[in-house]
Order: C-alpha cells, then sequence, then structure tokens
C-alpha cells in the first residue's frame, strides 16, 4: 500500500495532494491499518532488532503507535463519521508521524528480507 500511495503521490507531484483525496486516502489507510497487526505479531512473538525496537520505543513514547493503532480500528471497522477522529489522529502529529511510520515500514521490510535471504526461522 505504501508503494502504490508513493505512485499516486509521485504522479501528481505538483498538483494540489490533500487528504482529502479518495485515492490517497484509500492507499494511506490501509497502508496504516496493515502495518498495526505487523507491529502486534513483532512484539507477541518476541522479535528483536535495534533499530525496530528504537523505532517502536519512539512510536510508543510519542503517541505514534497508539494514534495508528485508533487509525487500523477506524480503517477496518463501520464508522458512521467518515472522517471519524481516528482517522486524523495518527496524521495530526505532523511530519514526524509520517518519517516515523515511514522509517518503520523500511526497517520492518529491511529485516524481514534480511531473515529470509539468510534462510533463519523468525519466531523464537
Amino acid at each position: 500500500m505504501r508503494t502504490l500511495l508513493d505512485e499516486v503521490l509521485t504522479k501528481r507531484r505538483g498538483d494540489e495532494q490533500s487528504l482529502e483525496d479518495t485515492e490517497i486516502r484509500m492507499y494511506l489507510d490501509l497502508w496504516f491499518g496493515c502495518l498495526m497487526p505487523v507491529i502486534e505479531g513483532w512484539r507477541e512473538l518476541g522479535l528483536s532488532d535495534d533499530r525496530i525496537d528504537a523505532l517502536l520505543a519512539e512510536g510508543v513514547a510519542a503517541g505514534y503507535e497508539s494514534a495508528l493503532k485508533r487509525h487500523r480500528n477506524g480503517t477496518f471497522h463501520f464508522q458512521r463519521k467518515y472522517w471519524d477522529d481516528r482517522f486524523v489522529g495518527f496524521t495530526m502529529h505532523g511530519h514526524d508521524s509520517a518519517r516515523w511510520v515511514r522509517e518503520l515500514n523500511t526497517q520492518l521490510g529491511r529485516w524481514f528480507l534480511e531473515t529470509l535471504r539468510a534462510g533463519q526461522q523468525t519466531t523464537p
């Protein structure tokens, strides 16, 4: 979903981009919603990586993770009001939350690729 979002953002570079844009919103909401179970699984499996663990600790301290969880819940559960506060809470953190979610996504991808390439088992 992040890749598809980036493609849309690149295609529209120079045009006004808004979180109210349906296509941008669709990819953003699905990306954020799908990232949260990965975080939960990381913790439940007891996985560890210095860079990922530092980002997760930052996310807890800054309130990003709880806002991301509310965003996921808002995305995948019926909401009577489309622009429910759960959808705007994460993005209200501004550029810092965007940097955090992108870096976390990148580091999780790095870890999974390294682990698969090494042929290691991913469960403790």
